[in-house]
């Protein structure tokens, strides 16, 4: 009976786990880019990234890629229409240029990014990269589904803990060395803690798992304190 009492409790903890990381996890995604929109330095360039659509292509000189077959080399003259931001619903003629770096061949009905810079009185605009959301959208969930249907409970905590990673490092990683934080001692920070909460989603809290967590916090620590020491030495 004891040894069934501790596993029901090492059970409820685990729930209880879960559903905090859950909860901070969501927290994160709501509160955390007000802050780091805080932190976040001044940018020298008054630039914006937005999604826009070809409404027609109004020129285009172009010739066959002697390279790459199916690539082209050579300009094209766009009106596009801004669909989000600053910028949303008007229209500009921009030139599309199209060489071995830059290849985005654009076409009637295309959505992309485009990049919007501020010059005085004038606005620069010209296409930055095709918008691969969708596809990046559905291979996550196709590949969530898998980890989820074959690890079943397993599978959904390893879901939850890459989320729960990447969420951290682009809502706290990312803004804080953008904002000037010492980068070792807060990578090293968050690292341990994406871990320790990795670790105990899978493992559960289990001797394996602490020790598991001992030995990563502690191979990140002293890769960081070699970086800092080599970077310094270098330095003199």
């Amino acid at each position: 009976f004891q040894s069934r009492a501790i596993i029901l409790e090492q059970s409820m903890q685990e729930k209880v786990f879960t559903g905090a990381v859950l909860i901070v996890t969501v927290l994160l995604c709501i509160g955390m880019p007000k802050i780091s929109n805080k932190l976040k330095p001044e940018s020298p360039f008054t630039q914006e990234f937005a999604e826009g659509i070809v409404e027609e292509v109004l020129e285009e000189d172009l010739s066959p890629d002697p390279v790459v077959q199916g690539k082209f080399r050579g300009t094209q003259k766009l009106r596009i229409k801004i669909l989000e931001g600053k910028y949303k619903n008007q229209v500009f003629e921009v030139y599309n240029t199209l060489s071995s770096l830059h290849s985005n061949f654009a076409y009637k009905g295309l959505k992309a990014v485009f990049t919007l810079r501020e010059s005085g009185e004038k606005t620069s605009v010209w296409l930055y990269n095709l918008k691969r959301g969708t596809h990046v959208f559905v291979l996550a969930g196709l590949f969530f589904a898998a980890l989820i249907l074959l690890g079943r409970s397993q599978g959904l905590k390893s879901a939850l803990g890459l989320v729960f990673t990447c969420v951290l490092i682009v809502t706290v990683l990312i803004p804080a060395l953008f904002a000037g934080f010492p980068p070792v001692p807060v990578s090293i920070g968050l690292v341990s803690v994406m871990t320790i909460v990795s670790f105990i989603l899978i493992g559960g809290f289990t001797r394996k798992t602490y020790t598991a967590i001992a030995g990563t916090v502690s191979g990140i620590t002293i890769a960081g304190i070699i970086s800092v020491a080599v970077s310094y030495s270098a330095q003199r």
